[in-house]
C-alpha cells in the first residue's frame, strides 16, 4: 500500500521535471535575422543567402498556443512563407535540445535563389537538434546536421 506522502512526493518530482523542460523557453522568442547558413555543422564557408528577396530573412519565433510550456512556432518568409514547430526536449541555461517538425509552406514558385534557400531550410531545419543563445541573448545558433546563425532583431525600436 502506498501512502499519501509518497503520492505527494511523486507529484512534486513530476512537476519539477516538467518545469525543468519548460523553465523559460520564451528567451528563444522574437525575430531573428538570418546572418549565415551552413550546409554542415563543421563547414566554415556559409552558403549564399538569396539576393532577390528584397527584405531581411527573419525567423519569427513565438510560443505555441497549444503547448506554450515546451513548444515554439517558427515562421520565415523567403519567397514562400515557411512554418514549423520546435519542441524543446531539454533545456539548460542558454541552450536547448530540440525536435523540429516538418516544414509547411505556401506553394508559389519564387525566383531560383529563393527556391534553393527554401529547399535548404526545408531539409536542414527538421534535422536541427540544438538551439543556443550567445552574445547576451543577441545571437541564436541552430545546429544539427547543418547550422544557421541568427541575430536578434529589436522590434521595440521605432
Amino acid at each position: 500500500m502506498v501512502s499519501a506522502g509518497c503520492f505527494k512526493l511523486l507529484a512534486i518530482v513530476l512537476v519539477a521535471t516538467i518545469m525543468s523542460v519548460s523553465a523559460d523557453i520564451s528567451k528563444f522568442t522574437g525575430e531573428w535575422k538570418i546572418l549565415e547558413a551552413y550546409d554542415s555543422v563543421d563547414s566554415t564557408i556559409p552558403r549564399e543567402l538569396p539576393t532577390s528577396v528584397g527584405h531581411s530573412l527573419v525567423f519569427k519565433v513565438t510560443l505555441s498556443d497549444n503547448n506554450p510550456s515546451d513548444t515554439l512556432n517558427l515562421g520565415c518568409k523567403v519567397g514562400n512563407s515557411l512554418r514549423t514547430s520546435v519542441k524543446i526536449t531539454a533545456e539548460q541555461d542558454n541552450s536547448a535540445s530540440v525536435e523540429v517538425g516538418p516544414i509547411m509552406s505556401t506553394m508559389m514558385m519564387p525566383p531560383e535563389d529563393q527556391y534553393e534557400f527554401e529547399m535548404y531550410l526545408n531539409g536542414a531545419l527538421p534535422k536541427m537538434t540544438t538551439m543556443t543563445l550567445g552574445n547576451d541573448g543577441q545571437e541564436l545558433l541552430m545546429t544539427g546536421e547543418a547550422k544557421v546563425v541568427l541575430q536578434f532583431v529589436d522590434t521595440s525600436v521605432v
